[in-house]
């Protein structure tokens, strides 16, 4: 009988440690994000929304800058959940040479009147409104006191369940 208990407790002990190694991973998020956004100009529409159960890294914008598009998502509540910005997709940057007029330009820039691009988040529970703020609207342009101008969307109507990948 004594062999016995020591056995469960040994059992129990090895259980609550893989629980307690396992506590880290449960506290990440759970899953990931995936917003579907068209531009036409300076306008935006949410195209789709999907869940997807495998979390994938957030993403980081490389080389912030002032064109950037700002992001915010928040819970019923206002509360910030995620915040940060994308490069703008309607600059292209790059070897474009047969749209530049300038013959001795290997990099050139290129403005799109349209276009789609995809934010990726961490997905926490509550997300649901998502604010996209255009170039010039966003931190710098609070720091200096202009007004903050964008664009508000419900994400609940978009929502699709939860796939695996």
């Amino acid at each position: 009988m004594f062999l016995n208990t020591a056995i469960n407790l040994t059992a129990i002990k090895h259980c609550l440690f893989s629980l307690l190694l396992a506590l880290p991973l449960l506290s990440q998020a759970q899953g990931t994000l995936l917003i579907k956004v068209r531009f036409h100009g300076d306008n935006f529409t949410v195209s789709s929304v999907k869940r997807l159960s495998q979390t994938l890294p957030a993403f980081i914008n490389p080389q912030p800058s002032e064109q950037d598009i700002e992001y915010q998502v928040r819970n019923e509540l206002d509360a910030l959940l995620a915040s940060g910005s994308v490069s703008n997709p309607a600059i292209i940057h790059g070897v474009l040479s047969g749209i530049s007029d300038q013959q001795d330009e290997t990099h050139t820039r290129q403005t799109l009147q349209q276009g789609i691009f995809m934010l990726r988040l961490p997905y926490e529970k509550g997300m649901r409104f998502l604010k996209l703020m255009k170039p010039g609207s966003g931190s710098q342009a609070r720091s200096m006191g202009r007004k903050t101008s964008g664009q508000s969307f419900d994400l609940l109507p978009f929502m699709q369940p939860a796939t695996q990948p």
